[in-house]
């Protein structure tokens, strides 16, 4: 490989590598923004509340979280007001499974709705804000549990 071509392969990877450094910088205060805010709901929440970080993609702005208590399941915007809300008896089922994005599907938690309607809800990772499936999986049993809890006859 002849000298100009090495010093152009070297200085390709630099700016390569710089401007992934510059990404890097960028995304880490909005990750630590993001996680305070979610933190701040959570703060605000009563005793015994369930909830994690969630992202709806049927809001335009979908940094949410998901919420259950006592009455049912709901999200909430980052100022810690309902966006959205589903009483328990509404519920038929949840379970986790692809959610679509704009472009792409992503593992998720899934609310089965009466009348055949569902809900899909994003859970993101708390340092990498990707959608692993174990969170997903983890935040559908957790939400089982409740249902089945909230919804059975009590004796």
């Amino acid at each position: 490989m002849p000298l100009r071509t090495k010093v152009s392969f070297v200085s390709d990877l630099f700016v390569f590598a710089a401007a992934l450094v510059l990404v890097v910088l960028l995304l880490y205060p909005v990750l630590v923004y993001y996680n305070r805010r979610v933190n701040r709901v959570r703060a605000a929440l009563p005793q015994g509340t369930w909830s994690m970080p969630c992202v709806d993609p049927k809001a335009s702005r979908g940094w949410r979280v998901l919420v259950a208590d006592d009455s049912g399941v709901y999200v909430t915007n980052m100022s810690g007001q309902r966006t959205r809300s589903w009483a328990w008896g509404e519920i038929v089922g949840v379970h986790t499974g692809p959610v679509r994005t704009a472009l792409v599907k992503h593992p998720g938690v899934i609310l089965e709705l009466r009348e055949g309607r569902s809900v899909g809800l994003l859970l993101p990772s708390s340092s990498t804000l990707r959608y692993p499936s174990r969170t997903a999986e983890q935040a559908a049993a957790d939400l089982s549990s409740r249902h089945s809890t909230a919804t059975s006859p009590r004796g």
